[in-house]
């Protein structure tokens, strides 16, 4: 019964008709609080046309390891990384072009899902 109820909550939530104001409360609950500028970050990097955001840890073998992002080009291969989450816990956002890859980085990365893929030699499987 309690599945029900949850399963019908989460569908009505998704209904165009529910979710349109359910969103404006939302907004403007979180503006009266003080948080002035809400971005919805899933149409602004279009995450639903084939773009994805992804973490993957850098390992030994990775060719990027050791080198800065000005030598690994990751924009060559058609992906942006947003940030760096160090070993130690540091956590590098949009980390410059001087900063080195290190053994178990795990970058956080954005591209079309097929780029970011073969960026990592990754299968369907791994994703």
């Amino acid at each position: 019964m309690v599945a029900l109820t949850i399963f019908s909550v989460a569908v009505l939530l998704n209904l165009r008709v529910v979710k349109g104001p359910v969103e404006s409360f939302q907004k403007w609950m979180l503006k009266r609080v003080g948080i002035a500028h809400i971005r919805d970050y899933d149409y602004l990097l279009n995450l639903r046309d084939g773009y994805v955001v992804f973490e993957k840890e850098i390992s030994e073998d990775h060719p990027w390891l050791g080198k800065t992002f000005a030598e690994s080009l990751p924009s060559d291969a058609r992906i942006m990384v947003l940030g760096v989450y160090r070993v130690e816990g540091e956590f590098l956002g949009a980390p410059d072009k001087d900063s080195r890859v290190e053994e178990g980085d795990v970058l956080m990365v954005y591209g079309r899902d097929e780029d970011v893929k073969a960026s990592f030699n990754l299968n369907k499987s791994d994703s």
